[in-house]
């Protein structure tokens, strides 16, 4: 039972825990677990796993998330893969193993392509996974497979609605199983959006990282508007530009158009690529 489409038989697992990204459908779950809501099933805590990159309103939604919390006798944990934002992994190469994100870059027939992602498994994925571990009490090099069969079973939440179901996936993890209570309540994001209006919490934006390349045109209007974080976003688009072999021969930028960003009309149409290809983990 890797994804738990019914959400039921609950007590069969250690942990149900809420992967909160901020952004609208994972805080629109942890709404409803506020509230008791029977499309949610009742979680011990949310985690969110912290890059340090997100944009500034972003970490002002998990300060109230939290506070929410607190209230609700729902503990939100912050973990990450180190005490760094991964931006300083790409502006100090060599210091840290930086897990790629991933850029454009142009083919030699001229084609478009798009780097291999590994930043949300690293930055995002792995942390948790360390987290659920350390937090039931699993130490380095303990087991928690014996022989193929998991000792303890757990449960992520995922905000993954039904207009993206193309993005539900088993976890990697064998021990882990996961449930989609948005798609199985055929709820949709701006489902998700009209359920927060009717509650009594404040509505909320997208989440992502400031310089993910999976923006469309409007999301890096929106990251514009903001002096520090486009400020942030520019640095790593000229820092990634040669930053892997291919790079060194093939310029990587983070938007499609394998132009710098400080050089875009984000008034052009560009498709957003976010719910189209991002595995969506990190803005949910």
């Amino acid at each position: 039972m890797r994804i738990n489409f019914e959400l039921e038989d609950l007590e069969q697992y250690a942990i149900t825990y809420l992967s909160l990204g901020a952004g609208v459908q994972s805080s629109c779950l942890f709404y409803m677990a506020c509230i008791g809501d029977p499309i949610m099933p009742k979680i011990d805590f949310a985690v969110f796993s912290d890059t340090g990159d997100e944009p500034q309103y972003v970490y002002k939604q998990l300060e109230y998330l939290q506070n929410l919390g607190k209230k609700y006798n729902i503990p939100v944990f912050i973990v990450s893969k180190n005490d760094k934002p991964m931006s300083y992994d790409i502006f100090n190469p060599g210091v840290n193993r930086f897990a790629s994100v991933p850029g454009f870059t142009k083919n030699p027939d001229g084609s478009i392509g798009m780097l291999r992602r590994q930043c949300t498994g690293e930055y995002k994925i792995q942390p948790i996974v360390k987290f659920l571990k350390r937090h039931m009490g699993f130490k380095k090099g303990m087991r928690i497979m014996n022989k193929g069969i998991p000792i303890v079973r757990v449960l992520s939440i995922q905000g993954i609605s039904l207009d993206e179901i193309q993005r539900m996936k088993e976890p990697l993890d064998k021990w882990q199983d996961v449930g989609y209570p948005l798609v199985h309540a055929r709820m949709n994001r701006q489902a998700c959006h009209k359920w927060i209006d009717n509650s009594e919490f404040q509505q909320v934006e997208k989440s992502a990282c400031v310089y993910c390349p999976f923006h469309g045109n409007n999301e890096w209007k929106a990251v514009k508007e903001c002096k520090e974080d486009w400020e942030l976003a520019l640095r790593v688009d000229e820092a990634i530009r040669d930053s892997s072999k291919k790079g060194a021969s093939n310029p990587i930028y983070l938007h499609r158009s394998c132009k710098p960003l400080k050089d875009i009309d984000f008034d052009d149409h560009m498709d957003d690529l976010f719910d189209n290809e991002c595995d969506g983990i990190c803005g949910l």
